[in-house]
């Protein structure tokens, strides 16, 4: 095996913040988060040729296409779940109430990247609920899951193999808590969204 060195991970993730950070600075948060997920994909394809962390894995598995329509299909599901639940929020009069609270107003008044480092912590709470359901084998949501491990290797084109009930599952327990947080303004949640869509793939990958 032919690995990276464990700085690997660090340093690719520093690269992919710095990115996103020079595309949101000249374009929208939709443009300037696709831009930094189409840069990380290209950096994990190059590295993943160049310093595998499994050389077998880079032979075909047959599945390229299956894993392509997933990725189309979560991203659409994705992008469809939380713009859903941006008008949920807009309009839950018990949304904004608890927006509003002391607390929550505290973590309002931070700078950003404050904020944006309460919204991983807040996030992550959610994000940790999700994953530890999924994988409980007696529960209905591990019929969803098992389509995520599914695969026989690691490669950036299957980093977003789920179920489409999946995906919005994961999402109800991560976003909610955000906006109640006081941390659902465009900024944080682009940072959010960037931050953990990124640590994703660099997670999910053959290096």
């Amino acid at each position: 095996s032919c690995a990276a060195p464990t700085t690997t991970w660090a340093l690719m993730l520093a690269s992919c913040v710095f990115t996103a950070a020079v595309l949101r600075a000249s374009f929208s948060a939709f443009v300037a988060q696709a831009g930094t997920g189409l840069f990380t994909i290209l950096l994990l394809a190059s590295v993943e040729r160049l310093a595998p962390y499994d050389p077998k894995w880079k032979e075909s598995d047959g599945e390229e296409a299956t894993d392509a329509a997933h990725t189309g299909i979560s991203a659409a599901v994705d992008h469809a779940t939380k713009g859903c639940l941006a008008t949920w929020v807009a309009q839950s009069a018990l949304v904004q109430a608890a927006a509003g609270s002391w607390g929550s107003q505290a973590l309002a008044s931070l700078p950003l990247v404050a904020r944006v480092v309460a919204a991983l912590i807040v996030g992550e709470i959610g994000g940790y609920a999700s994953h530890w359901l999924f994988h409980v084998r007696s529960l209905p949501f591990w019929e969803l899951h098992r389509v995520h491990h599914a695969v026989s290797r690691l490669w950036w084109l299957n980093t977003a193999r789920f179920h489409p009930l999946d995906v919005v599952a994961q999402l109800l327990l991560i976003y909610p808590p955000l906006f109640v947080a006081g941390l659902g303004d465009s900024e944080v949640l682009f940072w959010y969204g960037t931050i953990f869509n990124t640590v994703g793939q660099l997670s999910h990958c053959n290096v």
